[in-house]
């Protein structure tokens, strides 16, 4: 509905891209399977749509810098959707809702690093980010005040090896019947968390941090968990030993 990319090399740079609607995704920004895009240092808001990725869609590598990705509104994913190998650093993601995810969508191989993501909100999904696919890196965020349905700050499925390092995950919440993961749910076999802060979540069933689902096998190094609830399970959660 905004711009629409549907092959070659894109640069988006310094815009203002709000209030645009469109019946599928990318009401913002939409970029095809063909089109490789660099977006940066523009304001994306009050886009609406019916698909996936109310602010942005992306279905080829992107790098994505410096962005101010705000309330933005769809049925999948309200903030951003990226696609395998992209780069997301350095963007403020807020007030955006959505239905899988909140904030962004992301798979394979996607480095997600220096950004603040806040106050999303996820009506069947993670509040903050949804992850699937394998080799993700999630450095030096600021991931909080997010809900979901499942996973109030990150939600991972079928992700066989994650790197989650120097984050700070705060007071974010999942309010499903469901109820799992206030910070994270993870749905997958792996995972290593180094660094992080993760404080304040909240879940109304299990895992007040963080909830693992059979199978998994996360690793845990100098983090810090203080003052997560769950009636069951306040910190993390094991579905299994």
């Amino acid at each position: 509905s905004g711009i629409y990319c549907n092959g070659g090399n894109s640069t988006i740079s310094y815009n203002t891209i709000s209030h645009n609607t469109s019946v599928n995704g990318g009401c913002g920004i939409y970029c095809s399977s063909l089109a490789t895009s660099t977006i940066t240092n523009n304001t994306i808001s009050y886009n609406t749509g019916g698909g996936t990725g109310g602010g942005v869609y992306c279905l080829n590598s992107s790098t994505i810098n410096f962005n101010i990705i705000a309330n933005n509104t769809s049925n999948s994913c309200g903030g951003l959707y990226c696609s395998k190998h992209s780069t997301i650093t350095n963007n403020t993601i807020s007030n955006n809702t959505g239905g899988i995810a909140g904030g962004m969508q992301c798979a394979d191989s996607s480095i997600i690093s220096n950004n603040i993501i806040t106050n999303n909100i996820a009506s069947s999904g993670g509040g903050g980010i949804y992850m699937y696919g394998n080799y993700t890196t999630i450095t030096n965020n600021t991931i909080s005040n997010n809900t979901g349905w499942s996973g109030g700050g990150i939600i991972f499925t079928n992700e066989n090896f994650g790197i989650i390092s120097n984050n700070t995950i705060t007071n974010n919440s999942v309010t499903g019947s469901i109820g799992a993961g206030g910070a994270f749910t993870f749905s997958s076999s792996g995972g290593v968390f180094t660094n992080n802060t993760i404080s304040n979540n909240a879940a109304s069933s299990t895992g007040g941090a963080m909830y693992f689902t059979s199978n998994s096998n996360p690793v845990f190094r100098n983090c810090i968990f203080y003052g997560n609830t769950a009636p069951t399970g306040n910190t993390v959660f094991l579905n299994d030993e």
